[in-house]
């Protein structure tokens, strides 16, 4: 038996996400224009991938989804109580947890871990930054370790082609 595995989330295994995640287009739209989710996902994943993560446990059970892509995909973005978000951010734009009792879920969201630190804060909304420096190499020691695991993470999943 393995452990718990993550996959990238996209139009596929959006069917796998929580229920509240399939018809949402809170962050998707700009108020009182309709979108259409199927269409955002197809420009979505056309311009960056998946744009997200599930999280399984290892007997293929749910435990969390965590939504997020480049800011000018999500049009609210520009609203966020802790101010707009630079044009070369990636945005976190919901974390949803299945049950507070998965310790590894929760610790995967804990972005304070991996190097994020608040640049703005407007109640509990917060902006982070993490800055992965210059292309300067160097002797991969603990930091750079959980940078690049953070990267990896980030990285975005390839989409399965439909037959």
């Amino acid at each position: 038996m393995s452990g718990p595995r993550v996959a990238g989330l996209n139009g596929v295994t959006l069917q796998t996400a929580p229920q509240v995640c399939h018809g949402c287009v809170w962050w998707q739209s700009r108020p009182g224009k309709p979108t259409d989710k199927r269409r955002w996902i197809e420009k979505a994943e056309t311009e960056w991938g998946a744009w997200g993560t599930v999280y399984y446990d290892a007997d293929g059970r749910l435990l969390g989804s965590m939504q997020y892509g480049p800011a000018e995909l999500f049009p609210r973005a520009v609203d966020l109580p802790a101010g707009p978000p630079s044009s070369d951010a990636v945005l976190v734009t919901c974390a949803y947890l299945v049950a507070l009792s998965s310790p590894w879920v929760m610790q995967s969201l804990f972005l304070a871990d991996f190097g994020f630190v608040p640049i703005r804060r407007s109640g509990r909304v917060e902006l982070a930054r993490l800055d992965f420096g210059g292309l300067q190499p160097v002797l991969e020691g603990r930091r750079e370790k959980v940078l690049r695991v953070v990267k990896e993470a980030f990285a975005p999943a390839p989409v399965p082609q439909r037959p």
